[in-house]
């Protein structure tokens, strides 16, 4: 008897997550910030323009460079660039390199928003290679941190990452019960 609760107290667990998960929609990342943005357009009271469909599929998530305003819910996030960095006393495995990603978050919101480097962003390679972030002490602040409305955080991330590692992909996922990340090509 026991036990049966046991595996309906898990089975239920598993439900609500499952229930949970599919709640919390989707966010769609926008690039924003210039003439001709669809935000910017709505903005200045234009119209967009019909979507054209040409027989492709959209890509599953939206692809941007190095330097684009990308907003997704209540953040605008921008990709300002990245450097190797040297760690005073850690140094990364033969063949690799330190790599920090400079980021800007802005909140565009009403209330205060979390900002988590470890719960919200990710490096990924051309072949799928996932790396890890780095806890290495630079001369600019970390990613991590509440921001007010109308306010921004500004701070580097730094992954550990082979030094012929080509087509690295910065991945922004700004809400983990929400669908949804942008994808900046970092290379």
């Amino acid at each position: 008897m026991r036990l049966h609760r046991i595996v309906s107290m898990v089975v239920l667990a598993l439900v609500v997550g499952v229930f949970v998960a599919g709640c919390g929609g989707s966010v769609t990342p926008e690039k924003v910030g210039e003439k001709g943005s669809e935000a910017t357009k709505a903005a200045e009271g234009e119209k967009p323009p019909a979507q054209e469909t040409s027989g492709k599929e959209k890509a599953a998530y939206p692809e941007f460079r190095v330097g684009d305003q990308i907003k997704m819910d209540n953040f605008v996030f921008v990709v300002n660039g990245t450097r190797e960095v040297k760690a005073e006393f850690v140094t990364p495995k033969p063949g690799n390199t330190f790599l920090a990603v400079d980021v800007t978050v802005e909140n565009v919101g009403e209330k205060p928003e979390p900002v988590s480097s470890l719960m919200m962003f990710d490096l990924r390679d051309a072949e799928g290679n996932r790396y890890k972030q780095t806890i290495v002490t630079t001369d600019k602040a970390s990613l991590n941190g509440e921001v007010a409305p109308g306010k921004k955080l500004r701070g580097e991330i730094v992954f550990e990452v082979p030094k012929e590692a080509k087509g690295l992909e910065f991945i922004i996922k700004p809400d983990l019960l929400k669908q949804g990340q942008a994808i900046v090509h970092l290379n």
